[in-house]
């Protein structure tokens, strides 16, 4: 059942977390010590026994978009600004693997059906992309036995069926996080779990950290409280 060797690396959809802790009401959640998740998440895949007991995370990888500043969105792209940024910097104190890497939004218009007002509408694009690159690359490099992909994002079978056929020594788990199920991952995948509330919960980044640099603090957004 156990892959040849026990290095984990977690890849980690941050929209598709974040829609998940939206649609499911938890914005007190949002302020996510992403390296303290993917830990959870592969002690519960150690507890059904999909990974080996000493099985270690070498590296997580956390896909996401910067939101535009300008107009409405400026409020909301000052907290995921601090958020990126409280969580690189305890990454950099803890001495964690942790990168993050960036898609981009577009501007799509969009046509009111109440009134017809034509809007620009933000959408994110290339997050799925970026992730489905660095896994496929990471598998050609053996840096990984086991990845461990948190999405629901049916976009992503692709390069795990993939990984399956051309790797038959690595293993991908996929960890769907709630309301984002989706079938397509699962059957393509070695083995699948569904994150849980508490692994938001007890996963949180400080309320302050200081920035080592110049000791500036940096806060939870108190709407996240």
């Amino acid at each position: 059942m156990f892959p040849d060797n026990n290095r984990i690396r977690v890849y980690i959809d941050g929209f598709n977390v974040y829609f998940s802790m939206k649609e499911s009401g938890w914005r007190k959640y949002y302020w996510l010590d992403v390296w303290r998740f993917s830990i959870k998440l592969l002690q519960k895949a150690k507890s059904q026994q999909f990974i080996q007991a000493d099985g270690m995370i070498d590296a997580v990888r956390y896909f996401t978009s910067r939101i535009g500043d300008t107009g409405r969105q400026k409020a909301k792209a000052a907290r995921q600004n601090a958020y990126l940024e409280a969580l690189a910097e305890n990454s950099n104190q803890y001495k964690t693997n942790l990168t993050i890497s960036f898609g981009q939004y577009q501007f799509k218009p969009y046509e009111c059906r109440h009134c017809g007002k034509i809007s620009n509408h933000p959408i994110e694009k290339m997050t799925d992309v970026n992730l489905a690159t660095d896994l496929l690359v990471d598998a050609f490099f053996d840096k990984f036995g086991t990845a461990i992909v948190v999405s629901g994002d049916s976009d992503l079978r692709s390069p795990i069926q993939k990984v399956k056929e051309l790797f038959t020594d690595k293993r991908v788990i996929v960890a769907m996080p709630p309301g984002r199920w989706s079938k397509e991952l699962a059957d393509s995948s070695f083995k699948y779990l569904l994150v849980e509330e508490k692994q938001f919960r007890q996963c949180q980044l400080p309320n302050d950290i200081i920035r080592a640099s110049d000791e500036f603090t940096i806060s939870r957004p108190s709407v996240w409280m």
